[in-house]
């Protein structure tokens, strides 16, 4: 009977070393594949933000592959991990970026790490925007959240934050990739999301502060002081430059171009409205855009990339973008509804019609 009992224990023993062999396996395939997954995913988002990056510059490649090794490090890796190469006319840049990851379980079978390598390819062509004009909701700071306090808000188009993005509102529907570098929370009531990525990478934002100066004075729309619009009627047709503060007061906007100033916009009246046909921006170079007013239908931009844009209003309808520092909603009955006829105002020199190709 000893006999018996002993070699029971013995196919006992076998059965168990057998179960932990598999179950280290599994561990293997659990923990370093998804190390492995998560990675892929984190250097590929940093080769997207290094290699848009680089493209800026071009074609100026000292510069460009300065910004690639700047954009890598802002994402966690190091210059020495990427490798930047040009087209003959500098019209093409590639990013490819090398990483490796070291295996947890899997070296019990005898491999211990793999070398992740990923890549992008962005183009510039002979004309086009920024990449934050893509976007129909946009917070650049890197520092504050964008977030989403008031009630029936609607997105329709992509929304990025370069911090984190909170929704604390209620009837809150994101119709389009809602993208954040830091995390996304939802603290709401009823928030619809279509799709999101809360690891995206850091996008910058541009200047066309010098470029919008010269088309103002030679067109003789150049104003110091305070400037207040009244009237029932703004005409831009070319660019209004205010070195100093606008206020406008309900009225009308005809044409394509920018209305800038280098400090604050607040738009005080109860119904501002514009033809679908036309495009305006209003550009705060370093001060707050306000809209204080109820009932507004505006087709066209608003962009502060220095500092806030803030919708206190209710029932505002914008048929454009919303692009700022940081971006603060906390009225009623917001729409956001991106297009096309919008951004054909926009500069195309400084950016020549950079997108990613592969």
């Amino acid at each position: 009977m000893r006999n018996v009992l002993n070699n029971e224990k013995g196919a006992t023993t076998i059965v168990v070393a057998i179960a932990i062999v598999w179950i280290v396996a599994l561990c293997a395939l659990v923990v370093d594949v998804g190390l492995v997954v998560i990675e892929k995913q984190n250097l590929q988002y940093a080769v997207d933000a290094a290699t848009l990056a680089a493209a800026q510059e071009l074609p100026d490649q000292i510069a460009a592959t300065a910004a690639a090794e700047e954009y890598a490090g802002l994402n966690g890796y190091s210059a020495d991990s990427i490798t930047v190469t040009y087209n003959a006319d500098a019209t093409e840049v590639e990013v490819e970026a090398q990483n490796p990851v070291q295996f947890f379980f899997a070296p019990a079978f005898g491999m211990d790490s793999t070398n992740l390598v990923r890549s992008a390819t962005a183009q510039i062509g002979s004309s086009g925007y920024h990449a934050v004009f893509d976007y129909a909701l946009f917070s650049g700071s890197t520092s504050k959240d964008l977030i989403l306090n008031g009630e029936n808000m609607v997105v329709n188009g992509k929304t990025h934050t370069n911090n984190y993005l909170r929704l604390n509102g209620k009837n809150i529907a994101l119709n389009g990739i809602a993208e954040a570098v830091d995390g996304i929370k939802i603290n709401g009531q009823n928030i619809s999301i279509s799709e999101q990525d809360p690891d995206h990478f850091v996008i910058d934002m541009p200047d066309y502060k010098d470029i919008i100066k010269a088309q103002a004075q030679a067109s003789g729309n150049y104003y110091t002081g305070t400037k207040i619009f009244n009237g029932p009627m703004i005409d831009v047709t070319g660019s209004i430059y205010v070195d100093g503060k606008i206020i406008v007061n309900g009225t009308n906007f005809n044409g394509v171009g920018f209305l800038f100033a280098t400090g604050e916009i607040i738009f005080n009246g109860k119904s501002l409205n514009q033809s679908s046909s036309d495009a305006v921006a209003v550009y705060s170079e370093n001060d707050k855009i306000i809209l204080n007013g109820a009932d507004i239908d505006f087709d066209g931009i608003l962009y502060s990339p220095k500092n806030e844009i803030i919708l206190n209003g209710d029932d505002i309808d914008i048929k454009g973008r919303v692009i700022g520092k940081t971006v603060i909603m906390n009225g009623k009955n917001i729409t956001i509804t991106a297009g096309s006829e919008e951004t054909k105002m926009l500069p195309v020199e400084s950016m020549g019609g950079i997108k990613l190709i592969k």
